[in-house]
């Protein structure tokens, strides 16, 4: 399944992630390993998640304090957003 991301860009993500490897090294590495776990769980399942409005479903991060919030526009794409528990961050497309 295509999932695409709401804004054309992975700076936030990248921002995430150095910021965690200043934090630690290898952290901001687990970071986006975690997120990218999510995504093929989404891809997967995308009915599974608790709905977080009417049109969307939400993953909270087990590790990390962000959400990762989709809809499913068709049934081989979705989009997603990369949101902190802080504020909202929003990441680039990829296929996945």
């Amino acid at each position: 399944m295509k999932v695409e991301f709401i804004e054309p860009e992975f700076v936030e993500l990248d921002d995430a992630i150095n910021y965690y490897n200043i934090q630690s090294d290898g952290l901001g590495n687990k970071f986006l390993e975690e997120i990218l776990a999510n995504i093929r769980f989404i891809s997967k399942f995308p009915n599974a998640w608790p709905k977080y409005t009417e049109h969307t479903f939400k993953i909270t991060l087990r590790k990390f304090p962000y959400n990762l919030i989709f809809t499913i526009k068709k049934i081989q794409f979705m989009s997603l957003l990369l949101h902190t528990t802080t504020g909202n961050r929003s990441i680039g497309s990829k296929e996945f």
